[in-house]
């Protein structure tokens, strides 16, 4: 997120170049229109594949997973179109991915201290980006 919204992150910047984003986006026609505007970045791509490796990993359903990765690409789309703004679709990929696969939702016992940790560490640093502007 703050890649996006801070005037200086690296997707902020892609979505203000346009040749950066002939390179770096995937293209899809808008009905009724001539226009082909960039919907959907090639790190979202990439995630979503990484998304779906992970869960043949750790045995998840597959199913679940294309359903889950669908049903997050079409929510960032809707959320695009509905705003009119660029933004992620790794936060729409992840919240569906949690929900189709219930038990990730809690790490084990084990990684929780760390887990929270991580977390912490990561809105922190996101905090103090944005809060510095």
């Amino acid at each position: 997120l703050v890649s996006v919204f801070h005037e200086s992150g690296p997707t902020a910047q892609i979505a203000q170049s346009a040749p950066a984003l002939s390179l770096l986006a995937l293209a899809a026609p808008m009905l009724g229109t001539g226009d082909l505007p960039p919907l959907l970045g090639v790190g979202d791509v990439v995630m979503a594949s990484l998304y779906a490796s992970a869960a043949a990993r750790f045995g998840l359903p597959e199913g679940r997973t294309w359903v889950a990765l669908a049903a997050g690409l079409a929510g960032a789309m809707i959320a695009v179109l509905w705003l009119e703004i660029a933004l992620p679709a790794l936060p729409f990929l992840g919240l569906a991915m949690i929900v189709a696969h219930p038990r990730v939702r809690v790490p084990p016992p084990h990684e929780r201290r760390r887990a929270a940790l991580g977390v912490a560490l990561v809105v922190g640093v996101a905090a103090w980006i944005l809060l510095s502007r």
